[in-house]
Order: structure tokens, then sequence, then C-alpha cells
């Protein structure tokens, strides 16, 4: 069974690169997917 680990994001440009690279240091072996929120700060690029 895969596992999908979802991460809602607003205005997370500060945090969002570490939260993905923490996740996939720790949990490698699951899928992610990023929700951007309508964030006005670059979050959405750097999810790219």
């Amino acid at each position: 069974m895969k596992k999908i680990v979802i991460i809602p994001a607003y205005n997370e440009q500060n945090n969002i690169i570490n939260v993905v690279n923490d996740l996939m240091l720790n949990a490698p072996c699951f899928d992610y997917v990023i929700i951007n929120d309508g964030s006005t700060d670059d979050t959405i690029s750097l999810c790219l």
C-alpha cells in the first residue's frame, strides 16, 4: 500500500524546502503532495 503525505502550504516560502527535504530524508518511501492555499509569497515557485 502506498502512503501519501499531504502538505498544506500558505506563505511557507521560508519552510517548504526544509519540510520536503526532511520528508525525503526521514520517510523516503512516502509520496507527497503539496497543496498551495493561495500563497502570496514564492511558495508556489519553490514547489515547481
